[in-house]
C-alpha cells in the first residue's frame, strides 16, 4: 500500500448537448483515464419549454449500470427565474462520496464511461447543455 496519497492532478471540462436528434440513446460524456477519474461537478441547463428528466449511467465493462434519474426544469439556466441544476447535488446516490466541501462526487476506476440519456426525446430545436469538471488522476 502507498503511504502517498493519489490525487486527481489533471483537470479536464465536461461538456455535451443533448436535442431532439438524440432521441433517447445515451451519450457519452466522459471516459476516464487508464488511472482512474473523479466528477467534481455536473451543471445542465435548458432551453426546452418542457421540463425534462435526465439518467445518468457509469459503463463499465460494456455494461450500463444506472446511478439515477433527476428532472430538469423548464428553461432551467436559461431564465433567470429558474437556475440551472446541480446534477450530483440534485441525483439521488446512497453512499455517495463526499468532498471537502460535502460536495458529492463520483470515483470512476479507468476505462468507465460516464453516459446520460433523456427519458423522453427533447422538443425540437431545444437543447439540454451539460458543463462540469473532472480530475483524472
Amino acid at each position: 500500500m502507498s503511504t502517498k496519497p493519489n490525487l486527481a492532478s489533471t483537470p479536464r471540462n465536461i461538456k455535451h448537448q443533448l436535442t431532439n436528434a438524440h432521441g433517447t440513446a445515451l451519450q457519452t460524456i466522459y471516459t476516464a483515464p487508464a488511472g482512474g477519474g473523479r466528477i467534481d461537478s455536473l451543471n445542465v441547463s435548458s432551453t426546452d419549454t418542457s421540463a425534462r428528466d435526465i439518467q445518468l449511467y457509469v459503463t463499465i465493462g460494456g455494461i450500463d449500470y444506472l446511478l439515477g434519474t433527476v428532472s430538469i426544469p423548464i428553461t432551467a439556466g436559461f431564465i433567470a427565474a429558474t437556475p440551472s441544476v446541480n446534477l450530483l447535488a440534485s441525483i439521488n446516490i446512497p453512499g455517495a462520496l463526499l468532498d471537502p466541501y460535502s460536495n458529492k462526487v463520483i470515483i470512476l476506476e479507468g476505462a468507465a464511461i460516464l453516459k446520460w440519456a433523456a427519458v423522453v426525446t427533447l422538443t425540437a430545436a431545444k437543447t439540454l447543455n451539460l458543463l462540469g469538471m473532472a480530475g483524472e488522476f
